[in-house]
């Protein structure tokens, strides 16, 4: 979504107090989206969301849009967990549990 490039840290330097304890207040600053059955992965891919024998429930409503989001600890967590239509459930999962943090 966001390129090639190397990983995106947190925007946030070291010395800042907020310096990775800040993810809720960051993500509430995003425009959100509904993550449906259908919607594209991201932005031009030809996968798409569905339900899965492990995530039954879509949609997913006001999610942070991933492509805003400032860092990749985001990514980092779905790819840990795959490249496939489940490993999209969970990042949408954590997204959404963060900001009911």
């Amino acid at each position: 979504e966001v390129g090639s490039g190397a990983l995106r840290m947190c925007q946030y330097g070291q010395e800042d107090p907020r310096f990775m304890r800040d993810c809720k207040a960051c993500l509430q600053s995003l425009p959100r989206t509904t993550i449906k059955d259908g919607t594209p992965f991201y932005a031009g891919s030809k996968s798409k969301m569905r339900t899965t024998r492990y995530y039954k429930k879509l949609p997913y409503k006001d999610i942070p849009v991933r492509a805003q989001i400032p860092c990749d600890w985001p990514y980092a967590a779905r790819r840990y967990n795959g490249s496939g239509v489940n490993a999209y459930h969970y990042q949408a999962i954590i997204l959404r549990n963060v900001l009911k943090l």
